[in-house]
């Protein structure tokens, strides 16, 4: 759920439609939906380019994806 919420969060905040993302990345506004509603996850590729055109924290990102991960792991 941290990927969607941060990609969603950090497009607001830039001011950047789905559809405008998705032109900027090459992708359909449907896949930014996706990916934002934790349906799907980008490739490594598009995240790369996520991370340049929004200015993801990606490292950020992947500890807190680590701790729901082990959140999950305790119940």
């Amino acid at each position: 759920m941290v990927l969607g919420n941060n990609i969603r969060i950090e497009r607001a905040r830039n001011r950047i439609t789905q559809e405008q993302l998705a032109e900027k990345i090459g992708v359909s506004k449907a896949c930014i939906s996706l990916w934002e509603n934790n349906k799907s996850s980008p490739s490594m590729r598009d995240m790369a380019k996520l991370k340049k055109i929004l200015n993801l924290n990606v490292d950020k990102i992947l500890e807190e994806m680590e701790n729901e991960v082990i959140d999950i792991e305790k119940t």
